[in-house]
């Protein structure tokens, strides 16, 4: 696999920093997310469209922690695990 994409070896061996980069970026993301300050324009329609707008933003920011969640799982537990239940 590992020829077939070469880049993954970079990856592999810089994860701790791409993990807590991406972790400090969903985390800025959702402050914007959920802030107290965030209001719609008083425009009905516009108003409407930024409410689901929002909607989007939190379903796919929802989704993206899932996936980090997900590859955390596979980069830093997935062996620890394995091995625990081999033994």
């Amino acid at each position: 696999m590992f020829a077939t994409f070469p880049f993954l070896v970079e990856l592999a061996q810089h994860k701790i920093w791409m993990f807590t980069g991406s972790a400090l970026l969903l985390a800025f993301s959702g402050w914007f997310l959920f802030r107290s300050g965030r209001v719609c324009p008083a425009d009905q329609r516009l108003a409407e469209q930024c409410e689901k707008a929002h909607l989007w933003n939190v379903r796919l920011w929802w989704a993206s922690i899932a996936v980090w969640f997900i590859g955390f799982a596979a980069a830093y537990l997935a062996l620890p695990v394995w091995e625990y239940f081999e033994a």
